[in-house]
């Protein structure tokens, strides 16, 4: 070993090869890259469990709602049914007059007459009647005419 100025003995260091030291230096980025990459993955796995269990109770939650409203709905519809063939079995009729076989003294009324036109039926066309003009009247609008011509 060699001495130093001071007198004391100098430890010397062994020059480490730069080959070893670029190879640790690419051991440690390659640890950090793989790290990283497994990371990702471990997210995007977790994003897939995620949402895969989003999807299902979402999917529960929208057809219970539905089986709710149907339910609400085929329950209204049929106490809507039973009202109105309860309602029908109920209704008051005209059973007409009594005995009209029988009576000699009944007669059926007149037909009630027709209609002219009936407004509310399809194709129906409304006639315009034609008027006549008075031969005064022709001599009255030219007299007009020609007065405000020479005015």
């Amino acid at each position: 070993m060699a001495k130093s100025k001071s007198g004391k003995k100098s430890k010397e260091k062994t020059p480490v090869p730069q080959e070893t030291l670029k190879d640790e230096a690419q051991e440690e980025e390659d640890k950090a890259i793989k790290a990283e990459l497994l990371r990702k993955e471990a997210v995007s796995e977790a994003g897939k469990i995620v949402s895969s269990l989003l999807d299902t109770s979402l999917n529960q939650i929208h057809d219970l709602i539905i089986s709710e409203k149907a339910n609400k709905y085929s329950a209204l519809r049929c106490k809507e049914a039973v009202s109105v063939v309860v309602e029908t079995n109920f209704l008051h009729r005209d059973v007409g007059e009594p005995g009209i076989e029988t009576d000699s003294t009944w007669k059926a009324g007149e037909e009630p007459p027709q209609s002219t036109m009936d407004s509310w039926g399809r194709g129906t066309i409304h006639t315009i009647e034609k008027r006549t003009i008075k031969p005064e009247t022709i001599v009255n609008l030219v007299e007009l005419s020609q007065g405000k011509n020479n005015s």
